[in-house]
Parts: structure tokens; sequence; C-alpha cells
């Protein structure tokens, strides 16, 4: 069960039948502000571990336009992908050749034209972001104003 519910005009909030809860954060920020800003008002930067929690985020952004911070970054000394909270990094959903730029490019985007696969870009751009708070367990919430 999907649910989609507007918050204001700058964040919606986007619940499924799983672990977490997304919600979508219209404003500007370059990733290391967005991960500061998803720990502080929920739990971190989105945490994709499946293809059934990249559909239920892919339901929130499908029609909207741009680019979207989810959290997964390299560390360029080990040459690894993590997820900002630490999570297991085995669900992969990149693009056609991405990652493709391996010096500077370290952080991870939503991109539009790409069905919403991952692609690398550099931490600085200011974009929209997306982030997670969990759910008790793997339960159901109907979110009208979370």
């Amino acid at each position: 069960m999907l649910t989609r519910a507007f918050i204001s005009t700058a964040l919606w909030t986007l619940s499924f039948c799983g672990t977490r809860q997304f919600h979508v954060v219209n404003v500007n920020k370059n990733w290391t502000d967005a991960q500061k800003y998803c720990r502080e008002k929920f739990t971190d930067l989105a945490t994709i571990e499946s293809k059934e929690e990249m559909n239920a985020l892919l339901v929130g952004v499908i029609g909207t336009e741009g680019l979207f911070w989810i959290g997964l970054s390299q560390n360029v000394e080990q040459n690894i992908w993590i997820w900002s909270d630490v999570s297991n990094f085995s669900y992969r959903y990149w693009n056609t050749g991405e990652p493709n730029n391996p010096v500077g490019d370290v952080c991870v985007i939503l991109w539009n034209p790409s069905t919403y696969r991952w692609n690398d870009l550099s931490f600085y751009y200011l974009h929209p972001f997306i982030c997670y708070k969990p759910l008790g367990g793997n339960s159901c919430l109907l979110c009208l104003h979370c």
C-alpha cells in the first residue's frame, strides 16, 4: 500500500508497507547539507535496500523534474559505495554506464532523464533531496500530516 501526503510546498511524505518512510524535500542543498538536514529532521538521506523500496520511492518522484540526492556516497580511499546510515549496500539501481566518474564524483542522485536511475555527481551541486525515517518493523503507515 502506498500513500502520499502533502505537508507543505517544500516537503511531502511517502509511506509504504515496509521499513522506511521517505520524505522528499524540495529545497536545493548540496549533498553534505542535505545529509545534515535529514539527520536533524528525520533519520538520514534515503537508503534504498531493495527493489520494493526503490519502487515506493519512485511513486513520489515520477512526474517531477530534476535530480534528487539520496544517501549513497563513495568512500574514495577504499573505492566502495556506502549508505549514509551505513546500511548494507547490496541493491543497485545505476543508470547505464554509471558510476562513471571516479574522481570527485562521490555522491549519488536520482536522475529524471534516466527514469530516476542512480548517477554519480560531485557533492557540491544544489538539488532537492530525499530523507527517510524508519517505521516500526514491517508495518504500514497512513501518513496524512506526518
